[in-house]
């Protein structure tokens, strides 16, 4: 399995910091560590605000888990835990000799605290107790929790497992010194595996009154944990604000995954967690999503007749989920068909619009400028490129639509065309999907064309072509001359980036998901300091059609994409995305031709290979070309944005070649952000 999503792992490798604080003590390993952990017992207990003595640690949350049924049970005794329940535990009743008591969670998938304190008898020893609950993601406040406290006896042991605490700051819960204070009975079990994505280091510490842990301390093994937890330990509390963003990131993902498979109809417990508790009412259909998931190569646990747990994994990951899971959405969300034929930008000056496109860009003029048939006054020009064509118009009368949007916007594409077989059928489908019909069907020279809205002023013509009728006929425009198939290398339009007000990004991609049937593909949250975005990609049965849907994190965040909205007058394509086979080469030949290139600081490529190691072209030629580089689980991407030349700013190319990969190069936008920044700083030093 490639997307390892069945064990509630962090999806996050090591910080910088805890790397090479972990590659520091390797050197020590030659050594015995602690007979007692007493370092790393201090280390929790500063951290956490509590003495030394109320700290026990372990290898992870199970083995402590392990030492505490160890050193408070008698075999007999009887433990009450929640059915489900992290799955160690009924493991541990069974190595203690205990009797497990499980107690069926409620109809709001959590603990049933009522039923929990009715089975409560002179046996019971030990209450489990996991918030965030482990494997739903439900949550209890503070109060509810001690609200059921105050019925358990002082003599039974309240074990409050908060492996994923974490991840939901807000229960209202006092700091652990004044818990332990208030409730001698309670022991507050912890991980550094979750959001501290050290799940292989196996470090887990447990804080209770001084007297349970004297009772615990004999079972446990001696030399255990060593030095290289210690200094894990260490360098990820050093690391505090880092793992908060980490964690900020992943709670992002785990709501928006949650909302994209909720709009396919999966029924999805609101989580507190890393994780998801996916049911529905046919039990067959969990074994048919877990069989789908594992064609995708997703591992996920399967509670057999009950729900799918799934963790949160990165954007892959993630994406191959919604793809896995969408192959069993119902027909009222099938796919259009439909496949990317041209698109068509709206121009202030169509002859220099043709004169950038052929020379820089190394297009073919397949239509010279001529008058459209059956449409207002303008000149249309068709330029074309391996697979890619670009119907430039240029309105020559006030009454055109063109002239309202170039007043609105500027230069801009206006139609993302896309070819149908039956544009009368199509049109009809869309609108009672709740598409807005813009135009109907008009048939012309064995064409039919008709419009429904897409967002912001552009539009989705629907193009069929008659047998018979030539490859690439415009309807009202002659027949194009074939591409003569020199150019400078673009293929095919891989993406578009489309800018959002805020607040449009989830409609627009519900329309997507619910009227076309495109698959949503990938989805991310982009912060760095104030500036942000959140994007999801959206794309078509045969992937010739992908919309990158960008809107900003708030209204006053300010980055590109706030600019954007505020210079270009509300939605729009910021950039049309074209493929490459040999970047190097092609941008290349573009820059000799006199396109220009936004350009990346030294430093980023002094910093690249900390990301990656290139395996199509070498630094050298990145640096060179001020090519960038990022790469996801698939494979490599390169990509470069052309400088805008657009009189607003509002506009521009990106030339990409992809090595496999399958994400949008959003780690280039960290890189590019941190470069500057860097190059800045030292700028400001050189100078001061």
């Amino acid at each position: 399995m490639r997307h390892l999503l069945a064990q509630n792992e962090n999806p996050f490798g090591p910080l910088p910091s805890v790397r090479a604080a972990l590659m520091r003590a390797i050197d020590g390993l030659n050594r015995y560590p602690e007979f007692r952990p007493a370092s790393l017992t201090r280390t929790i207990a500063d951290w956490q605000g509590v003495q030394p003595g109320e700290v026990l640690v372990g290898t992870g949350s199970a083995g402590v888990a392990h030492d505490l049924f160890r050193g408070l049970l008698s075999p007999g005794d009887r433990v009450i835990h929640s059915d489900p329940c992290f799955d160690v535990y009924p493991m541990l009743c069974a190595m203690a000799q205990a009797e497990p008591v499980a107690v069926p969670l409620g109809e709001d998938a959590r603990h049933d605290l009522t039923a929990m304190a009715e089975r409560i008898d002179e046996r019971t020893r030990l209450i489990v107790l996991c918030n965030p609950h482990n494997p739903t993601g439900t949550v209890y406040t503070w109060d509810e929790l001690t609200a059921f406290f105050a019925l358990v006896p002082s003599s039974v042991v309240i074990l409050l497992d908060e492996a994923y605490v974490d991840f939901a700051p807000d229960l209202g819960a006092p700091e652990v010194a004044t818990r332990l204070a208030d409730w001698p009975n309670l022991v507050v079990l912890r991980t550094f595996s979750k959001s501290h994505g050290l799940a292989a280091l196996r470090i887990g510490y447990a804080m209770a009154d001084a007297g349970i842990v004297e009772r615990v301390t004999p079972h446990q093994v001696p030399y255990t944990p060593g030095q290289l937890q210690l200094a894990a330990v260490r360098a990820a509390i050093a690391a505090d604000d880092e793992v908060r963003q980490r964690i900020r990131l992943i709670s992002h993902q785990r709501d928006r995954l949650r909302q994209r498979l909720t709009a396919l109809g999966w029924s999805v417990t609101p989580s507190r967690t890393n994780f998801l508790w996916i049911t529905t009412g046919d039990p067959a259909r969990l074994d048919l999503a877990r069989a789908a998931l594992e064609r995708y190569g997703v591992a996920a646990r399967l509670y057999p007749g009950r729900a799918i747990r799934l963790a949160v994994g990165d954007q892959v990951a993630n994406d191959a989920v919604v793809t896995a899971l969408s192959t069993l959405k119902n027909e009222s969300t099938m796919p259009v068909d439909v496949t990317l034929d041209h698109i068509e930008l709206y121009v202030e000056d169509i002859a220099s619009q043709i004169d950038r496109l052929t020379t820089g860009y190394g297009f073919d003029l397949l239509i010279p400028p001529s008058p459209r048939a059956g449409y207002e006054e303008q000149l249309s020009a068709l330029l074309g490129q391996d697979g890619i064509r670009v119907l430039l118009t240029q309105p020559l009368s006030p009454a055109h639509p063109g002239t309202g949007y170039l007043r609105r916007h500027g230069d801009g594409v206006a139609d993302i065309v896309l070819r149908v077989a039956d544009a009368g059928a199509t049109y009809t489908e869309l609108v009672e999907r709740g598409a807005d019909g813009l135009s109907r069907p008009v048939e012309h020279a064995g064409c039919v064309a008709a419009t429904v809205s897409a967002f912001g002023d552009i539009g989705h013509t629907l193009l069929e072509r008659a047998p018979g009728v030539p490859e690439g006929r415009i309807p009202g425009l002659p027949d194009p001359l074939p591409v003569r198939g020199g150019g400078v290398g673009l293929r095919t339009i891989d993406h578009f980036a489309i800018c959002l007000p805020l607040g449009e990004l989830d409609k627009t991609v519900r329309r997507y998901n619910e009227v076309f049937g495109f698959s949503t593909i990938f989805s991310e949250r982009i912060e760095i300091g104030a500036l942000g975005m959140d994007s999801t990609v959206v794309q078509n049965a045969d992937r010739t059609v992908t919309f990158t849907l960008i809107e900003p994190l708030s209204v006053n965040s300010g980055g590109q994409i706030v600019t954007f909205l505020a210079d270009h007058g509300g939605a729009g394509v910021q950039h049309v995305a074209f493929d490459s086979r040999d970047i190097v080469v092609t941008v290349g030949t573009m820059a000799e031709r006199g396109v220009p290139f936004l350009r990346a600081p030294e430093v980023y490529f002094d910093r690249l290979l900390d990301r990656l190691t290139p395996m199509r072209h070498s630094v050298r030629q990145l640096q060179d070309l001020h090519l960038l580089a990022d790469q996801d689980h698939d494979g490599q991407l390169y990509q470069i944005f052309t400088r805008s030349e657009h009189p607003r700013g509002t506009f521009f190319y990106e030339v990409i070649e992809r090595a496999k990969a399958r994400t949008f190069g959003s780690n280039n936008v960290r890189a590019l952000y941190e470069a500057v920044e860097l190059q800045n700083n030292s700028a400001r030093e050189s100078t001061g």
